[in-house]
């Protein structure tokens, strides 16, 4: 059974360069960023919210019904759709990346950006929660090895 992982974290916390390292040493992983999808689709215009996360939760849905492992890719304005997301998978896991906040600013945050950003434990039931820091590309990697053990169900 395919897994649902969903990364989230303040601006800048390493959350779109995890999801493209397990894409890149996973087996069988596919990426979905509601973000990227809204960008792609209206080029950084306005836009119909709603359909954006139609055609994300469509695709997450297809993904998984095939056999593959899905990463979410949320933004912090992104994250009133955790518990909607989460409701596709079965088998979910939630990562929740940090650093600290001179990590961050070197990184291009604004002290607004890293201040504003509050995440709520999710409603839905999540078999691992990861609270990790990622605060260099060792970091990274180290938390792309734990997710592929998770997905092969080495752990």
């Amino acid at each position: 059974m395919s897994w649902l992982i969903i990364v989230i974290g303040p601006p800048k916390s390493g959350k779109t360069s995890l999801c493209f390292k397990c894409v890149e040493t996973c087996d069988k992983v596919a990426r979905v960023s509601p973000s990227d999808l809204h960008f792609m689709i209206f080029g950084g215009k306005g836009g119909d919210e709603d359909l954006v996360v139609s055609l994300c939760k469509g695709m997450i849905r297809v993904m998984l019904e095939v056999g593959y492992n899905v990463i979410v890719d949320l933004n912090p304005e992104d994250l009133n759709l955790m518990d909607e997301i989460l409701k596709l998978g079965k088998k979910r896991a939630l990562v929740v990346l940090g650093a600290k906040s001179k990590i961050l600013k070197e990184r291009g945050a604004s002290q607004d950006q890293i201040q504003s950003w509050v995440w709520m434990e999710p409603k839905e039931y999540v078999n691992y929660v990861l609270e990790l820091d990622s605060e260099s590309e060792e970091d990274l990697k180290e938390i792309s090895d734990i997710l592929n053990d998770i997905m092969r169900g080495d752990s």
